[in-house]
């Protein structure tokens, strides 16, 4: 049974995103092959929040479907940084469950290009047989828009939220920006749709996760658990959202 708040993890370490009541998703799900973006180029695709949302100085690109190489990089990147941490709290680790979250149908991914990285690949990755592939990637996030199931009786009304379910970066490229290039891109998307917060879980054994999201300006969220055995701790951050 999955625990009671998804997870997610930074380049500092882990990270949970809140699982709350949602009604479904009402915006329509990109259809387009990723999207490499910088702060000159031109996207005419206005009907594409997530993909015109950010112009970072460091390159991104938008998995808009679920690419099988791509994702495989990415479990394969999460269960590198994260299994031991997983097995070491009440969660656990479970190749099958992280791979169903991964491959969840709403979920959005913003990827960190590697510069360095030939057109064919670059950087390392690895396979379930701990072989090493080629990744054009130093990090990704995934996330993903909903609405939290409160407000009028007929479910609207609801507060619109991103939770960051996932933050991970290559070991070798920690502490040169690239969470933080990712997560300003997923927090850019997240206000160009309208969300009014972001939210995501750290485990408290995390303590460099914790503050490299504290630098961001996150904060205990009010739904965080108060007691003092619980091993995660719940934060966020608001967003300008549409007024």
């Amino acid at each position: 049974m999955a625990p009671p708040r998804k997870r997610a993890a930074s380049e500092a370490g882990d990270v949970r995103a809140g699982e709350r009541e949602k009604k479904p998703r009402e915006e329509p799900r990109e259809e387009s092959a990723a999207t490499r973006t910088r702060d000159d180029d031109d996207d005419d695709d206005d009907d594409d929040d997530d993909a015109t949302a950010v112009r970072s100085e460091l390159a991104v690109a938008w998995l808009k479907e679920h690419e099988p190489a791509t994702m495989r990089w990415a479990f394969d990147l999460t269960r590198r940084n994260m299994r031991s941490m997983y097995e070491n709290c009440p969660w656990g680790w479970s190749n099958a469950e992280k791979r169903r979250e991964l491959n969840h149908p709403d979920a959005l991914y913003v990827l960190r290009v590697d510069d360095d990285a030939s057109p064919g690949g670059g950087g390392s990755g690895g396979t379930d047989a701990g072989e090493e592939r080629a990744s054009p990637y130093l990090g990704f996030a995934h996330y993903r828009h909903e609405i939290e199931k409160e407000g009028g009786a007929d479910g609207t009304g609801g507060e619109a939220v991103t939770y960051v379910y996932e933050l991970q970066c290559e070991p070798r490229r920690r502490g040169a920006g690239v969470g933080g290039s990712v997560m300003d891109a997923v927090e850019a998307a997240a206000t160009a749709r309208g969300s009014e917060r972001c939210v995501l879980t750290v485990l408290k054994s995390n303590a460099g996760a914790r503050r490299f999201y504290e630098r961001r300006g996150y904060v205990v969220d009010g739904e965080s658990p108060k007691e003092e055995a619980c091993h995660y701790v719940i934060l966020s951050k608001a967003l300008g959202g549409r007024g």
